[in-house]
């Protein structure tokens, strides 16, 4: 099945993000500092395999649950629609990918207060209170070099 590109690059930070080190953000920096260590449950022990089986369940989830408020033309309407957001726990749509994968997500599993847009032409995360938004595809590309100036000068 062919997956839009914003949903497989959705699905590859939402893998990469809950199998690696993340903190938790959420606003306190006493709670912040207290949740700082990393739960014993989280997708770190993954094997490959298990990985790979998350992330293609997911961009299946993702393509589900972006379908229906698809606006290429108005890539801003129905944004909050196809939000993944972690409060204080997983998205239902991360936990319905998980165990579609064999596998289970708790409430620490994932970056509190993360939030994510799956925009037509962008996907962008929010990762943690006050956090900034932060493009994660496509990926900024340099911009072109600044225009030289001429090295011939006009005589008069």
């Amino acid at each position: 099945m062919n997956r839009r590109p914003e949903v497989e690059a959705a699905a590859r930070w939402w893998t990469t993000t809950l199998t690696g080190p993340f903190r938790h953000r959420v606003g306190d920096p006493e709670l912040d500092a207290q949740l700082a260590q990393p739960p014993a449950s989280a997708g770190r022990g993954w094997s490959a395999e298990q990985r790979e089986a998350f992330r293609l369940a997911l961009e299946e989830e993702l393509e589900a649950h972006v379908a229906s408020c698809w606006y290429p033309g108005d890539p801003l309407r129905g944004s909050a629609v196809r939000a993944v957001l972690c409060d204080w726990g997983p998205d239902p749509v991360l936990i319905d990918a998980a165990r579609a994968a064999g596998l289970e997500l708790g409430s620490h599993d994932v970056p509190f207060k993360t939030v994510m847009w799956i925009n037509p032409g962008e996907v962008a995360v929010r990762g943690g209170y006050g956090a900034a938004r932060a493009t994660v595809w496509p990926l900024p590309t340099p911009t072109d070099p600044a225009p030289q100036p001429d090295t011939e000068t006009e005589r008069p």
